[in-house]
């Protein structure tokens, strides 16, 4: 049962990942690489609902992983990095944002 379920944060994390690669495409008409990024702000699609859903999709692949091999070293190494890279809902700690528009 441990297994299945550390298949389905993987796969959630991939899935996630994936999304947001092809929303950044479809939305912001770039790539997450640097020699061509976005032209356009994307606030839709998976960045509605997270900042970074890369982030976050390499974090739940990630734990995925951790679960996987049953590593408590691992979770405790990776265990506060999710809120701090991922979650983004709330403004950035040094004031400035992106204005959508």
């Amino acid at each position: 049962m441990l297994t299945i379920g550390a298949g389905g944060l993987a796969g959630a994390g991939l899935l996630l990942i994936r999304r947001a690669m092809r929303d950044l495409e479809a939305l912001g008409q770039g790539t997450p690489n640097p020699a061509r990024p976005p032209r356009r702000l994307v606030t839709a699609g998976s960045y509605r609902w997270c900042r970074h859903p890369m982030f976050l999709g390499y974090d739940l692949a990630a734990l995925g992983v951790v679960v996987l091999c049953r590593s408590l070293g691992a979770l405790a190494i990776s265990g506060g990095r999710i809120p701090s890279s991922s979650a983004g809902t709330w403004p950035p700690a040094w004031g400035w944002g992106w204005a959508a528009g």
